[in-house]
């Protein structure tokens, strides 16, 4: 899917990630951590104004789609951890507590949940208190980053992402299975006005 459609479908996601601000992805945008995990396992295009209809018709993300084609051509364990990225939203994570070249412990400021993620080089160099939104894939009791963001959201602006949850839980109740695709919009945008202040 994604060597047949490339470059376009890329910016056509770019630009909903975006919110319309950039029509052409680079790969030197700082965001690119945060944006290609979403492309590949989380964006749907709009079937109203995509440019590719007949891949907006099957309702399936990039990875989804992959994963229908080669499911047995692939080995279980990657399935199963392609299925685990689908079902895992991006969130505002907390470092609570960070063990070098172990992992650290995440706090979820967005559902209120802790999570201790098994990662050796990033740990080396993460900070108490430090704000990224990533995205955490769990399998077989382990949790494991997929996508992490670059821009470090400091302190300060945590207030900023708690309105934000208490908007979320006031609009989609955020209780168990949330509705994810629908708030996550909301939680990019809140990310890329946050990064916007801090890289510039």
């Amino acid at each position: 899917v994604f060597s047949k459609l490339g470059q376009g479908l890329i910016d056509e996601a770019w630009t909903d990630f975006t919110r319309g601000e950039e029509q052409e992805f680079t790969a030197e945008t700082p965001h690119t951590p945060v944006f290609m995990p979403w492309f590949f396992h989380r964006w749907l295009p709009d079937p109203k104004e995509t440019n590719f209809p007949e891949f907006a018709a099957r309702e399936a993300t990039v990875a989804g789609e992959f994963l229908a084609q080669r499911r047995r051509h692939l080995d279980p364990l990657l399935a199963r951890y392609l299925e685990a990225c689908a079902a895992a939203p991006f969130s505002f994570y907390e470092i609570v507590r960070a063990e070098a070249g172990r992992g650290f412990l995440l706090r979820d400021l967005i559902l209120e949940r802790e999570t201790f993620v098994t990662e050796h080089t990033g740990s080396q160099n993460a900070r108490k208190a430090d704000i990224v939104v990533a995205q955490i894939a769990a399998i077989d009791g382990l949790a494991l980053i997929e996508g992490w963001g670059t821009v470090v959201i400091q302190p300060g602006d945590k207030p900023a992402i708690i309105d934000l949850r208490k908007h979320l839980r006031d609009e989609f109740g955020l209780s168990g299975a949330a509705p994810l695709k629908d708030w996550e919009s909301d939680l990019i945008g809140l990310y890329l006005d946050l990064a916007e202040r801090i890289l510039h």
